[in-house]
This record gives structure tokens, C-alpha cells and sequence, in this order.
């Protein structure tokens, strides 16, 4: 799903906000496998931003199809945070009664992760032909680990400069978001890498969303999430709208 009108300098991507597993791949796994921790509901969450003409970029492929935060080259089969295809879920339960090859990788990473990212970066090479510049937001939720609302990374300040981030902060926190910058998520393959290729042009971050900021004020084990607490999920709504697009003409201007 893609949505490519140019307003503003910014692409949004969702790369593990999908649930989709083809056939093919849900039938190699065991019966009992649980897909946990997936990004749930954030198109939904973020659904605003289409009436600002935010381009975005959202996949409705599983993260364990492929995780398309990961370097294609990345591959460590008993650790799914190293790894472009998981083995295990992120409880680190096994998926497959037996290790995927090297060949089945490959395809995945042919069929799934490429035009991906081929197609993010022409939205990126769109944007900098426009502004002279373009700043990726790179979405994602998390759960039980931490107690702030939003945690915001930038790999130690190497994918974004100072005000990117702090202009960022201070709009999530006048709209009562508790965060934290870059001591918990620093950021993935996907902001380092695209920071590499275009240099200071590009501005990236990674944005975690905690389950209990818009999901639900709940314990959440290993399990598929079907539902959320509708009055929450409203609120962090009309608040994540006004400080996104706060954020977003700030940056404009910048």
C-alpha cells in the first residue's frame, strides 16, 4: 500500500505492520507457531497522515516472511534481532520444525525485501529531488520492556542531526508522550543504511510505539493481538496527529 503525494519533505514506513504469510510459507512452519510482537493496527493508528499528504510506505507482508529492517546479507539462525529471516519467533520459540535453506532465504529476499526497498528509495530520491531533503520516520511498536510511551533513535545522533530529534521530542511531549531518545531503540539497517547513501540530505529515525499507549494498559505475553482498547487507541490518535504534523511543518522549514 503505498501513497506517494509530496507535501511535506517526510516518507513514513511501517516494515513490520503486515500479517500477511503466503501459504506456502505458513504451511513450512510447525501448527503451533505464534507470530507475537508484530506492529499491530499502526496503518490504522497512523491512518491521519494520507490527509496530509504524507507519503508513506507500508508493508502487509509479515516481519517473519522477511524483516525488512534487517541487511539483506543478515542471517544468524538462533537469534532473530541478527537475522533477515527468523527461525524462532522473538520469544524465541521455533518456527520450523526444521532450518530453512539457504536457497528459501534467498527467494524471500528476492520476492519481499527488495521491491521494498527499491521502492522506498525512490520515494526518498523523489523527495530530496523536491525539498533538497528528506527525513524517514521508521515505525514500529514494542511491549513489557520499557515504561516510556514513544522511544525515538537515531543511532547515537549518525542518521539525524540534534534539532530533527529534539524538535521531534519536544511535539510528542506537549502532547503528553513520555519518550526516550536513543538509550533504548538506536534504529535498524533502514535508517543507517539510506543515511549512508544520501549523506546529510537525509534525516532518519525510528519511532517505537509501547502496546500500552495505544493497544492497551496491559500485560501482553506470546500471542497474536486481535483487538485494542478503543478509547485509548482514539487518544493516542488525535495526539500523535497533532504532534506529527506540528513536527512536520517544523521540519519543513528547517
Amino acid at each position: 500500500m503505498l501513497n506517494t503525494i509530496s507535501q511535506y519533505p517526510v516518507v513514513v514506513s511501517f516494515p513490520h505492520s503486515g500479517t500477511y504469510l503466503p501459504d506456502s510459507i505458513r504451511n513450512r512452519m510447525k501448527k503451533s507457531a505464534v507470530m507475537t510482537n508484530m506492529d499491530w493496527f499502526l496503518p490504522e493508528l497512523f491512518d491521519f497522515l494520507k490527509e496530509y499528504g504524507v507519503t508513506q510506505i507500508i508493508s502487509n507482508i509479515s516481519r517473519y516472511v522477511v524483516d525488512l529492517n534487517r541487511a539483506p546479507n543478515q542471517f544468524k539462525s538462533d537469534n532473530y534481532v541478527q537475522s533477515v529471516v527468523y527461525e524462532s519467533n522473538t520469544f524465541g520459540t521455533r518456527l520450523y520444525e526444521s532450518s530453512l535453506s539457504k536457497t528459501e532465504i534467498a527467494e524471500r529476499i528476492e520476492t519481499y525485501y527488495k521491491p521494498y526497498h527499491e521502492e522506498l528509495k525512490r520515494q526518498l530520491s523523489e523527495k530530496i529531488l523536491q525539498f533538497g531533503k528528506v527525513y524517514l520516520i521508521d515505525i514500529h511498536s514494542f511491549f513489557q520492556q520499557y515504561n516510556e510511551d514513544i522511544c525515538i533513535g537515531n543511532s547515537d545522533g549518525a542518521t539525524s542531526d540534534r534539532e530533527t530529534v529534539k524538535v521531534f521530542e519536544e511535539n510528542l511531549q506537549l502532547y503528553d508522550f513520555s519518550t526516550n531518545i536513543d538509550s533504548i531503540f538506536k534504529g535498524g539497517n533502514t535508517i543507517k543504511y539510506y543515511r549512508s547513501l544520501y549523506g546529510d540530505v537525509f534525516q532518519g529515525l525510528i519511532f517505537e510505539i509501547n502496546y500500552r499507549a495505544y493497544i492497551d494498559n496491559r500485560y501482553f505475553g506470546e500471542e497474536e493481538v486481535s483487538a485494542y482498547n478503543e478509547k485509548l487507541f482514539k487518544s493516542a490518535k488525535i495526539r500523535l496527529e497533532k504532534a506529527l504534523v506540528e513536527t512536520f511543518n517544523i521540519w519543513s522549514k528547517l
